[in-house]
Protein backbone atom coordinates (compact mmCIF):
# COMPACT_ATOMS: atom_id res chain seq x y z
CA UNK A 1 0.00 0.00 0.00
CA UNK A 2 1.42 3.31 -1.02
CA UNK A 3 0.18 7.29 -0.16
CA UNK A 4 0.79 9.92 -1.88
CA UNK A 5 -0.06 13.22 -1.46
CA UNK A 6 -2.28 14.96 -4.45
CA UNK A 7 -2.21 18.48 -5.83
CA UNK A 8 -5.45 19.95 -5.03
CA UNK A 9 -7.66 22.75 -4.55
CA UNK A 10 -6.73 25.48 -2.04
CA UNK A 11 -9.97 23.94 -0.23
CA UNK A 12 -8.51 20.31 0.51
CA UNK A 13 -6.00 18.11 0.32
CA UNK A 14 -5.64 14.26 -0.65
CA UNK A 15 -3.83 11.55 -0.01
CA UNK A 16 -4.92 8.44 -2.68
CA UNK A 17 -4.35 4.81 -1.66
CA UNK A 18 -3.00 3.01 -4.78
CA UNK A 19 -3.76 0.32 -5.90
CA UNK A 20 -6.78 0.64 -4.07
CA UNK A 21 -9.88 2.74 -4.85
CA UNK A 22 -9.48 4.76 -1.88
CA UNK A 23 -8.75 8.37 -1.27
CA UNK A 24 -8.07 10.27 2.60
CA UNK A 25 -9.03 14.11 2.31
CA UNK A 26 -8.60 16.61 4.95
CA UNK A 27 -11.56 19.09 4.22
CA UNK A 28 -11.41 23.14 4.03
CA UNK A 29 -14.56 24.11 3.08
CA UNK A 30 -18.53 23.32 2.97
CA UNK A 31 -18.87 23.78 -0.55
CA UNK A 32 -18.11 20.50 -1.52
CA UNK A 33 -21.23 18.82 -1.86
CA UNK A 34 -20.64 15.70 -2.36
CA UNK A 35 -18.98 15.13 1.22
CA UNK A 36 -21.32 13.72 3.55
CA UNK A 37 -22.86 15.65 6.38
CA UNK A 38 -24.88 15.05 9.66
CA UNK A 39 -28.76 14.50 9.68
CA UNK A 40 -28.93 18.68 9.80
CA UNK A 41 -26.85 19.27 7.12
CA UNK A 42 -24.93 21.79 8.33
CA UNK A 43 -21.96 19.52 10.13
CA UNK A 44 -18.70 18.29 8.43
CA UNK A 45 -16.18 16.35 9.59
CA UNK A 46 -12.41 17.51 9.30
CA UNK A 47 -11.75 14.66 6.96
CA UNK A 48 -13.11 11.70 5.08
CA UNK A 49 -11.75 7.90 3.81
CA UNK A 50 -14.20 8.20 0.57
CA UNK A 51 -14.59 5.71 -1.96
CA UNK A 52 -13.54 6.15 -5.42
CA UNK A 53 -15.92 5.28 -8.42
CA UNK A 54 -13.65 6.37 -11.54
CA UNK A 55 -13.27 10.05 -11.66
CA UNK A 56 -16.33 10.45 -8.97
CA UNK A 57 -16.36 10.46 -5.17
CA UNK A 58 -18.40 7.84 -3.57
CA UNK A 59 -19.92 7.23 0.42
CA UNK A 60 -17.34 7.63 2.82
CA UNK A 61 -15.84 5.21 4.55
CA UNK A 62 -14.87 6.91 7.66
CA UNK A 63 -14.50 10.52 9.19
CA UNK A 64 -11.72 12.20 11.08
CA UNK A 65 -11.61 14.85 13.43
CA UNK A 66 -8.10 16.87 14.47
CA UNK A 67 -7.56 19.30 17.22
CA UNK A 68 -4.42 21.25 18.13
CA UNK A 69 -2.58 20.80 21.39
CA UNK A 70 -3.08 23.47 23.33
CA UNK A 71 -1.20 24.21 27.09
CA UNK A 72 -4.56 23.20 28.76
CA UNK A 73 -6.84 20.20 27.65
CA UNK A 74 -10.27 21.48 26.45
CA UNK A 75 -12.16 18.34 27.28
CA UNK A 76 -15.53 20.32 26.10
CA UNK A 77 -14.19 20.53 22.34
CA UNK A 78 -12.78 16.99 21.95
CA UNK A 79 -16.05 15.84 23.88
CA UNK A 80 -17.71 17.34 21.28
CA UNK A 81 -15.75 16.21 18.17
CA UNK A 82 -15.83 12.56 19.67
CA UNK A 83 -19.41 13.24 20.07
CA UNK A 84 -19.41 14.39 15.99
CA UNK A 85 -17.77 11.21 14.84
CA UNK A 86 -20.12 9.19 16.28
CA UNK A 87 -23.02 10.46 14.88
CA UNK A 88 -20.79 10.31 11.41
CA UNK A 89 -20.67 7.13 12.04
CA UNK A 90 -23.50 6.37 12.93
CA UNK A 91 -25.26 8.38 9.89
CA UNK A 92 -22.67 6.49 7.09
CA UNK A 93 -23.71 2.84 8.39
CA UNK A 94 -27.35 3.66 8.34
CA UNK A 95 -27.55 5.17 5.01
CA UNK A 96 -24.57 2.79 2.90
CA UNK A 97 -25.44 -0.22 4.90
CA UNK A 98 -21.93 -0.38 5.52
CA UNK A 99 -20.36 -3.64 7.76
CA UNK A 100 -18.37 -1.04 10.03
CA UNK A 101 -16.63 2.71 9.46
CA UNK A 102 -13.96 3.85 10.86
CA UNK A 103 -13.30 6.91 12.54
CA UNK A 104 -10.13 8.50 14.11
CA UNK A 105 -9.07 11.74 16.66
CA UNK A 106 -6.62 13.21 16.28
CA UNK A 107 -5.12 15.75 19.20
CA UNK A 108 -1.47 17.06 18.88
CA UNK A 109 0.34 14.18 17.52
CA UNK A 110 -1.30 11.70 18.93
CA UNK A 111 -3.82 9.68 16.86
CA UNK A 112 -7.02 7.33 17.95
CA UNK A 113 -8.41 5.14 15.93
CA UNK A 114 -11.91 4.12 16.38
CA UNK A 115 -14.76 1.26 14.90
CA UNK A 116 -18.48 1.80 14.61
CA UNK A 117 -20.51 -1.33 13.87
CA UNK A 118 -24.50 -1.73 14.10
CA UNK A 119 -24.54 -5.18 15.82
CA UNK A 120 -27.84 -5.19 17.68
CA UNK A 121 -30.96 -4.36 17.57
CA UNK A 122 -30.62 -0.56 17.97
CA UNK A 123 -27.63 -0.40 19.39
CA UNK A 124 -24.79 0.88 17.82
CA UNK A 125 -21.10 0.28 19.48
CA UNK A 126 -17.94 2.15 18.71
CA UNK A 127 -15.08 1.02 20.59
CA UNK A 128 -11.01 2.02 19.91
CA UNK A 129 -9.12 -0.07 18.15
CA UNK A 130 -5.66 1.83 18.34
CA UNK A 131 -3.98 4.60 19.97
CA UNK A 132 -0.93 6.00 18.58
CA UNK A 133 1.42 8.80 19.13
CA UNK A 134 3.48 9.91 16.16
CA UNK A 135 6.75 11.77 16.62
CA UNK A 136 7.23 15.54 17.29
CA UNK A 137 10.57 15.90 15.62
CA UNK A 138 12.91 13.76 13.68
CA UNK A 139 14.78 12.75 17.04
CA UNK A 140 12.02 11.06 18.52
CA UNK A 141 11.17 8.94 14.87
CA UNK A 142 13.59 6.23 16.20
CA UNK A 143 11.47 5.19 19.05
CA UNK A 144 7.58 5.56 16.83
CA UNK A 145 9.36 3.10 14.65
CA UNK A 146 8.45 0.00 17.13
CA UNK A 147 6.99 -3.55 17.41
CA UNK A 148 3.98 -2.20 19.37
CA UNK A 149 3.76 1.36 17.29
CA UNK A 150 3.84 -1.24 14.02
CA UNK A 151 1.09 -3.97 15.13
CA UNK A 152 -1.30 -1.13 15.90
CA UNK A 153 -1.05 0.47 12.61
CA UNK A 154 -1.51 -3.14 10.68
CA UNK A 155 -4.49 -3.79 12.97
CA UNK A 156 -6.10 -0.40 11.89
CA UNK A 157 -5.19 -1.56 8.40
CA UNK A 158 -6.89 -4.68 8.93
CA UNK A 159 -9.55 -3.77 10.88
CA UNK A 160 -10.35 -1.22 8.22
CA UNK A 161 -9.85 -3.31 4.90
CA UNK A 162 -12.23 -6.44 6.74
CA UNK A 163 -14.73 -4.36 8.15
CA UNK A 164 -15.28 -1.37 6.55
CA UNK A 165 -17.58 -2.65 3.06
CA UNK A 166 -21.17 -2.75 2.69
CA UNK A 167 -22.96 -6.01 4.05
CA UNK A 168 -24.08 -9.24 2.28
CA UNK A 169 -27.67 -8.40 0.16
CA UNK A 170 -29.49 -10.92 2.33
CA UNK A 171 -28.32 -8.96 5.56
CA UNK A 172 -29.30 -5.35 4.30
CA UNK A 173 -32.79 -5.92 5.58
CA UNK A 174 -32.00 -7.57 9.09
CA UNK A 175 -29.65 -4.05 9.54
CA UNK A 176 -32.41 -1.67 8.01
CA UNK A 177 -34.96 -3.31 11.03
CA UNK A 178 -31.89 -2.93 13.22
CA UNK A 179 -31.18 0.66 12.39
CA UNK A 180 -32.89 3.66 14.31
CA UNK A 181 -33.19 7.05 13.23
CA UNK A 182 -30.81 10.35 14.39
CA UNK A 183 -32.68 12.26 17.17
CA UNK A 184 -33.29 15.73 14.85
CA UNK A 185 -31.97 17.96 17.67
CA UNK A 186 -29.13 15.80 19.22
CA UNK A 187 -26.85 18.69 19.22
CA UNK A 188 -29.46 20.84 21.20
CA UNK A 189 -29.40 18.42 23.95
CA UNK A 190 -25.51 19.56 24.83
CA UNK A 191 -25.59 22.05 27.57
CA UNK A 192 -24.06 25.23 26.02
CA UNK A 193 -22.09 26.22 30.15
CA UNK A 194 -18.34 25.03 30.04
CA UNK A 195 -16.76 23.83 33.53
CA UNK A 196 -13.39 22.91 33.68
CA UNK A 197 -13.67 21.45 37.29
CA UNK A 198 -16.30 19.11 35.84
CA UNK A 199 -14.78 15.70 35.84
CA UNK A 200 -14.22 14.04 32.21
CA UNK A 201 -15.08 10.23 31.62
CA UNK A 202 -12.75 10.51 28.71
CA UNK A 203 -9.29 10.83 29.15
CA UNK A 204 -7.70 12.81 25.89
CA UNK A 205 -3.77 12.74 25.93
CA UNK A 206 -1.52 15.04 24.23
Amino acid sequence: MITRPLRGSRKHHELRVQPFNKRHRWLRSTTLTNIESDASGDKRPDATLTKLTQLSYGPSLGFGEAKVAQPTTNNNDLCHDLLRLGIFCKEAIDTHHWNACLAFQIHGFTIVFYLMRLRHDGIYTMYEIAKVLFPRSLEELSSFISLKNLRSLAQVSESFWRLCKSVPASEIDVMISNSRPTHPYFYNLIDSSKNKGRTCALRFEQ
